[in-house]
């Protein structure tokens, strides 16, 4: 069995039985039997993203968002029913349901088009595209991998302003390859507005591209140009001084020895000046970049002063000092106001709060001469009582002289509280 029938046979949808009528021209089904000719079509369609995700096709440009003719064609020709015939009506349907997107419209607008304006431009433009020759952009794909490098990548930092090499080697670990970045970048500044493309400077934000900000990649550029020259220079002066010390013990044995031990030092020593150079320019260009970033600083600073200030003068330029001293004194004359009424205010619930006082008091007198009386009333009618039986025991005799107590005191509690 071959590769590409094993691979097709692990795809739902591609199944052994099926393969026939897969890889024949089944457009004619479409009137006698649409529903055959639907789940054909349908197969097929997805069967290229799986492709692509699969990373089956090989693209020119070494990019997994693109796919052409000749890539599919290849991963899916079997030895004994051939390439398909009908894919050309499936790279239509794709490009129609907008899944791809010829490489030439994507480079002009991105995939901002209304899916009219996409089926208008395949009707009048179809005779025109090189199906067989023209790259195709895998929508699906091209967002996956623009949102992850944006994000895991890009947008980790506080960096906004690259030029493509730079970007690039940021980018490295993430597989993109040239053709990737320039899809990226396309889709990034005509999309999603995430970025500003000049050429070869970039910046992720609003706004055009200053001449200042020019300076400033350009300089980041060479610095990490300079940095990789270091490297390399580094990376050969120590495999210099491994060669050497595998040879020099034979350096006095041997004049051939002693001539590449002569040759390597020189080497390494027009290196070490190499590095030297690069080490004294990659300072410059790092003090240059730090004053950048400074001037820039204060720029910024002095623009929000300047707008600060602009701000406080126009609020203060609608506040009338005159204006505000007349409304002070307004203010301080409807205070006094407000108190003298509320004072007056006070002065008219007062008699109603001593009436009420009054009449209270009025009412606890009565009652407690109402009890009072009734107390003289009973110790009374007890003396009464033992005045017609005669002289009672002495504990009568007490119990009356108590009452008489009783009804002294309670002449004195009256009388004080009708003095309150």
């Amino acid at each position: 069995m071959s590769d590409n029938l094993s691979y097709l046979l692990s795809v739902p949808g591609f199944r052994q039985s099926r393969l026939s009528s897969l890889y024949s021209s089944f457009t004619k089904l479409k009137d006698i039997n649409p529903e055959g000719y639907q789940a054909n079509l349908t197969a097929w369609t997805h069967l290229i993203p799986h492709l692509i995700k699969d990373k089956r096709l090989n693209v020119t440009g070494h990019s997994l968002m693109l796919l052409d003719w000749t890539s599919v064609v290849s991963s899916v020709t079997l030895p004994d029913l051939g390439p398909p015939k009908e894919l050309l009506l499936v790279f239509k349907t794709l490009v129609q349901d907008e899944a791809i997107v010829p490489l030439s419209w994507f480079k002009l607008k991105g995939l901002q088009r209304d899916p009219w304006y996409t089926k208008l431009t395949l009707w009048f433009t179809q005779p025109t595209i090189q199906w067989e020759k023209e790259p195709f952009v895998s929508v699906n794909e091209l967002k996956i991998k623009s949102q992850n490098a944006y994000h895991e990548h890009v947008r980790r930092g506080d960096k906004i302003l690259y030029s493509k090499h730079e970007l690039l080697a940021l980018l490295k670990d993430y597989d993109v390859s040239d053709m990737d970045l320039h899809l990226l970048l396309v889709h990034w500044s005509k999309d999603l507005g995430y970025c500003v493309v000049e050429g070869d400077y970039i910046k992720f934000g609003d706004g055009p591209i200053t001449e200042w900000e020019k300076s400033v990649i350009d300089l980041d550029r060479q610095h990490l140009i300079l940095q990789l020259q270091i490297s390399d220079v580094e990376a050969k002066i120590k495999g210099i001084d491994f060669d050497i010390k595998l040879i020099v013990i034979d350096y006095k044995k041997d004049e051939i020895v002693k001539l590449k031990v002569t040759n390597l030092l020189h080497l390494k020593h027009l290196l070490r000046k190499s590095l030297s150079k690069y080490l004294e320019t990659s300072k410059l260009i790092q003090n240059l970049q730090t004053t950048l970033k400074e001037a820039s600083t204060n720029l910024d600073l002095v623009s929000i002063l300047e707008t600060s200030n602009k701000a406080l003068k126009s609020l203060n330029s609608h506040v009338d000092l005159k204006r505000l001293a007349d409304l002070k004194d307004d203010v301080e004359e409807n205070i006094d106001r407000s108190n003298q009424i509320s004072e007056i205010m006070m002065n008219m619930t007062e008699p109603n709060d001593d009436q009420e006082i009054e009449d209270e008091l009025q009412n606890l007198v009565d009652e407690q001469e109402a009890i009072e009386k009734k107390k003289q009333d009973e110790a009374i009618e007890r003396l009464g009582k033992l005045t017609l039986n005669g002289v009672g025991d002495v504990n009568d005799i007490n119990e009356t002289n108590e009452d008489k107590d009783d009804i002294v005191t309670t002449n004195n509690s009256t009388q004080l509280l009708t003095e309150l």
